[in-house]
């Protein structure tokens, strides 16, 4: 009975902690990675939970890859082909974290996040700078005018800290430095248009194989994305 009466006693004071007490509708872009929208739920205590959609577009794609390439984590022509891969995507971000007070202050938040949908067009040439793997050399068997396109779904860890300000009563302003790091990746590289000789499409299928091979292992055991994130909420 006392194990009853003490399991009972945990399960309401974790209710009465968890409670929601306050929810947040949030707009903000993370540079270099995506412009988004979330939805916070405050509870009874200085933990919340998000949920949040967004879109890495092109031009935050392109900062990215400058970024990335910039401080050493990949190199220029691999930074362009794997940023150009999961440019354009949907994003799904979920983040549980804690405030040092309820809506003034540090915070540090940890989370999944997914990215689909999206890709963008790559040159022969961009593939073999990026993985150091010749197909272009004698043009009657694969031509640089050959059409290819990749995409990759991305499945990532994150991790962020940040200060929050009351500007006004139901008005909250937000800013955070974060690192996104992918645990698994399904790279796809298509060739819509393949420009060559009578072995065009055999290498255009080796070089398929071969990028989406060497992308996967870049996105596991390369590649950091760090951001910096500011955030406009309303409180209600």
């Amino acid at each position: 009975m006392k194990k009853i009466i003490t399991l009972l006693s945990l399960l309401f004071a974790t209710q009465s902690v968890f409670a929601i007490e306050t929810w947040e509708l949030e707009a903000g872009t993370e540079i270099p990675f995506q412009i988004a929208g979330r939805v916070k739920a405050n509870f009874n205590s200085e933990f919340y939970a998000t949920t949040g959609l967004g879109m890495s577009l092109d031009f935050l794609m392109g900062i990215n890859s400058s970024l990335i390439s910039g401080v050493g984590i990949l190199g220029e022509n691999t930074a362009e082909v794997v940023t150009s891969a999961i440019s354009n995507s949907f994003i799904i971000d979920i983040r549980g974290g804690w405030n040092l007070h309820n809506l003034n202050g540090l915070f540090v938040e940890a989370g999944y996040l997914y990215m689909m949908g999206g890709g963008g067009d790559v040159t022969v040439d961009q593939l073999e700078n990026a993985f150091g793997t010749e197909y272009s050399a004698n043009p009657l068997v694969l031509s640089n005018a050959s059409l290819m396109s990749i995409g990759t779904d991305l499945h990532a860890l994150t991790v962020h800290a940040g200060y929050r300000w009351q500007i006004a009563e139901n008005w909250l302003f937000n800013v955070d430095v974060g690192l996104i790091k992918p645990f698994t990746s399904t790279t796809t590289l298509n060739a819509d248009q393949v420009v060559g000789g009578s072995q065009a499409v055999l290498v255009a299928q080796q070089l398929k194989d071969h990028v989406e091979s060497e992308i996967s292992d870049v996105y596991l055991s390369q590649l950091f994305i760090p951001t910096a994130t500011v955030w406009l909420s309303w409180l209600f």
